[in-house]
C-alpha cells in the first residue's frame, strides 16, 4: 500500500445511524426538492477500465417544501435488512469497491 487512511466503516450487519443539520440563511425561507437518504455503491474494474454502479437503497426523509430555520434530521439505515443489495466484498485482482452515504 502507499499510503493508510482510517475511515469509520460498518458491516453489512449493524444498523447505520446519524442527524443531517440543514440551517438556512438567516431570515430566509429556502424551498427545497425533498431530502432523501442514498446508498450507492461501485465496483471499478482497473483491467478493462469499466465501472459498475448502483443504488442500494434509497428513502426520502422530508418532503419537497420550504425550511425557513434550523432543522436536524435524524436517520437510520439497518444494514442487514438490504444487505443483499450491495456488494460487501469482491474477489478478484486490480479493483475498487466504494459505498456513498
Amino acid at each position: 500500500l502507499l499510503f493508510q487512511e482510517k475511515c469509520p466503516l460498518a458491516s453489512s450487519e449493524e444498523t447505520v445511524r446519524g442527524q443531517i443539520t440543514i440551517t438556512p440563511p438567516e431570515n430566509c425561507s429556502v424551498w427545497h426538492n425533498g431530502i432523501k437518504l442514498q446508498l450507492d455503491w461501485s465496483v471499478s474494474y482497473f483491467e478493462t477500465l469499466s465501472t459498475q454502479e448502483a443504488i442500494a437503497y434509497e428513502t426520502t426523509l422530508v418532503e419537497p417544501g420550504y425550511i425557513s430555520e434550523p432543522q436536524q434530521i435524524p436517520f437510520e439505515l439497518d444494514l442487514a435488512a438490504i444487505a443483499d443489495k450491495f456488494i460487501e466484498t469482491y474477489d478478484g485482482e486490480m479493483f475498487c469497491i466504494r459505498h456513498s452515504l
